[in-house]
């Protein structure tokens, strides 16, 4: 049975979600452990060097674990199964559409120095996007 461009457009819409969904669940992960880190740290110096590793590592398994999930569902699909640039088409453009959207609705904040959220801190949601699409790029390329 021949794919139709309606099955194509279902596995993509299926990549766009799990991009979503898990921006959301890793988002919340995030959340956590800087709420947890925040109730532990007693002093009144800003914790904001914490908060770049953090985010940093929670990036990258957001990454890895999209990648991973997207592959899989191309890897079903018959007719998009040499095709995982997707995947990095995909995360290079939804986190491109989430910073704006982002900035749009006024949610970065580059002034503030004690706002350790993504998003909420301009340079530390910055660096969560860059970072999981060059780990969505580097697990494309080296398909682990």
């Amino acid at each position: 049975m021949p794919i139709t461009k309606s099955q194509n457009q279902f596995i993509i819409l299926r990549i766009i979600a799990i991009y979503i969904i898990l921006f959301l669940v890793f988002d919340i992960i995030g959340a956590l452990i800087i709420s947890f880190k925040y109730l532990l740290w007693l002093s009144n110096k800003s914790m904001l060097f914490l908060a770049y590793p953090i985010w940093f590592v929670v990036a990258i398994f957001n990454g890895a674990f999209y990648n991973d999930l997207s592959q899989e569902i191309l890897k079903n699909s018959s007719d998009l199964k040499n095709k995982s640039w997707i995947v990095s088409i995909i995360s290079i453009v939804f986190s491109t559409l989430f910073l704006i959207f982002f900035e749009h609705f006024n949610q970065l904040f580059s002034n503030q120095i004690d706002e350790y959220w993504v998003p909420g801190n301009l340079g530390l949601t910055i660096t969560y996007f860059v970072t999981l699409c060059i780990t969505v790029l580097f697990f494309e390329k080296n398909k682990i």
